[in-house]
This record gives structure tokens, sequence and C-alpha cells, in this order.
């Protein structure tokens, strides 16, 4: 399911959530609002970890094995989003001296947070793509049915008044009908 570039991927960002745990873990704890704040973000990016963990060890087959596989990255792109949102909305707690540095590791969770999210989207289609195939009882590798050259087209029925104008309400409560312009060179006039 998962390609190499995908696993390169998610290698590299569980290394630069490390880096970043790393450097708020001296500074957590519980007293203070500073302690505070780097505690929250040491937790919740260990759980993304976990989840992102998860999701990579998951070997799924059937579709709601997949799906289940895509809840758990999604998940996981969601506690993301909203950890950058929280370090960037808590980053001045924590004194001028570790400012700056939340200020970095927000930013760089958030672009964590958009590719997690890009990802899901892209999976999602996929999976819509395979649950549609599957109703249809085809695979997406052979693709949608397409009508041979020689087919005919035809369009759907319709009646000719529904053709020929389309009515319009104005403010003022009149109805006005339009026609195509080869036929009333006038414009829309009321009923």
């Amino acid at each position: 399911m998962l390609s190499d570039n995908f696993k390169q991927l998610l290698d590299i960002q569980e290394e630069r959530l490390g880096v970043i745990r790393a450097d708020c873990a001296p500074f957590a704890g519980d007293q203070d609002n500073a302690q505070q704040v780097h505690q929250r973000i040491v937790d919740d990016i260990d759980q993304i970890i976990d989840l992102t963990r998860a999701f990579r060890a998951a070997n799924p087959s059937t579709t709601q094995d997949k799906q289940a596989a895509l809840q758990t990255y999604g998940q996981s792109s969601k506690i993301s989003m909203e950890l950058s949102g929280f370090i960037f909305q808590n980053s001045h707690c924590s004194g001028a001296f570790r400012h700056a540095a939340l200020q970095k590791h927000g930013a760089l969770v958030h672009v964590i947070a958009r590719e997690q999210v890009t990802t899901c989207v892209n999976m999602g289609w996929t999976l819509i793509e395979d649950i549609l195939a599957a109703s249809r009882k085809r695979t997406s590798d052979i693709g949608p049915v397409v009508a041979g050259a020689d087919t005919p087209y035809v369009p759907a029925p319709m009646d000719q008044a529904a053709l020929d104008r389309t009515s319009l309400y104005s403010q003022d409560g009149n109805i006005y009908t339009l026609r195509p312009r080869n036929q009333d060179k006038k414009g829309p006039t009321p009923e």
C-alpha cells in the first residue's frame, strides 16, 4: 500500500517530530504555563508518532482495513494540525528564551500536518475509487467502461420548453423568461 517514497517521507516526518520532542522535553512539566505548553507538545508528538507507526505497520487487504488505516493516519494529521495551532497560540507563554524556538517548531509541525492532510485526501480519493470500482464489479486498474467510436451520442430527453427558456425571479417579484439570443435580441421580458 505504501510506496518507498512515502515511507521515506514518513521517516523524515518522524525524525523531525523527534527532534522537536527532544528539544521540548527538558522544559516539560505541569508546574506553570510554560511547562504545561511544553508537556502538551511532547504528549501530542508521542501520539502522532504512535499513530503514524500504526498506520505504517498496517497491511490492509480489504476496503474496511484500508479505511481503518486511513482513519488512523487522519487522526494523526488532525492532532498535528491542532498542535501547530496550539504552539502558535501559546508560544508567548514560554518566555522570550523559548518563544522563537516554539515559533519555528510550530511552523515545522504545520508543514508536516499539511503533508499529512494532503496524503489523507489523496488516499481517500483512491479509496473512494476502489469502493466505486468494487460496487460496479470492476477493479480500478480496468477503468471506466467507454462507449465505442461507432456508438452515436444521444442526449438525455428534455422538453422543448426547457431548452427554449428559463424563468428568473427578480427582487420586485416579476418573473422573467430568458430565451436563447438567436431568437430574441431584446433580452429578458416579464411574463
